[in-house]
């Protein structure tokens, strides 16, 4: 009796440290914060990957849902937001309000959030800079502290050189009447020693603001 027991005893013992060591080994009991991590080491810098799924909008989806449409400059890193995706919030500049249900005025600062940070790459995404010019789709945070987050985060960035709108990671299909090319083009990431490659879609900036303007218009 007693060594049956003991037999049982054992076979309990082996059998909780297979769990124990299935769940190590399949990440059960960690947070899945996206669909893929990845930690890069370079030198003392460790450089977060993220792949995460953020849900996208159409154009028409854009104007619909967006609480203010504006061209903007991006001045200057006002700060980190934490959580299970991590964000950047920039200081920013108003250069045109094309919608606005805030009354925004164009002498306002913004405060706008992008997804990533400095030890954070998020869906290999390359962080906006000072100077920058952006036609953004934005819905204000619940805390209503002047602070935008954009629809459709990286999906939805337009950015404006010259006479030349350039949407930066995805191309829409609803633009492609007034798209005038689509190109490929490859973006060093800072923090990561490689180069991944974006295709972007290009415009003529009269011809995308007017289609953006029309929109709008029908929408009301």
């Amino acid at each position: 009796m007693y060594v049956l027991l003991l037999c049982v005893l054992g076979v309990c013992l082996v059998f909780a440290a297979y769990n124990v060591f299935k769940e190590e080994k399949t990440g059960k009991n960690q947070i899945s914060l996206s669909s893929e991590d990845e930690e890069v080491n370079h030198g003392e810098r460790e450089v977060k990957q993220i792949h995460a799924q953020v849900k996208g909008y159409s154009f028409e989806e854009s104007v619909s849902n967006a609480d203010v449409i504006a061209k903007v400059t991006i001045e200057a890193v006002a700060g980190e937001v934490g959580g299970n995706l991590p964000k950047t919030k920039f200081d920013s500049t108003l250069l045109d309000i094309y919608k606005d249900e805030n009354s925004l005025n164009e002498t306002d600062f913004i405060k706008i959030l992008q997804a990533g940070t400095d030890e954070v790459v998020v869906n290999n995404i390359e962080p906006f800079q000072k100077g920058d010019k952006l036609i953004l789709f934005l819905s204000e945070t619940r805390n209503k502290d002047n602070t935008y987050w954009i629809l459709g985060e990286y999906s939805n960035y337009y950015e404006v050189k010259g006479e030349e709108i350039v949407k930066k990671n995805f191309v829409s299909e609803s633009l492609k009447d007034i798209s005038t090319q689509v190109k490929k083009k490859d973006i060093s990431l800072p923090g990561l020693n490689k180069e991944v490659e974006k295709v972007q879609q290009h415009f003529e900036k009269d011809v995308f603001v007017n289609k953006l303007k029309n929109e709008i218009n029908n929408q009301q």
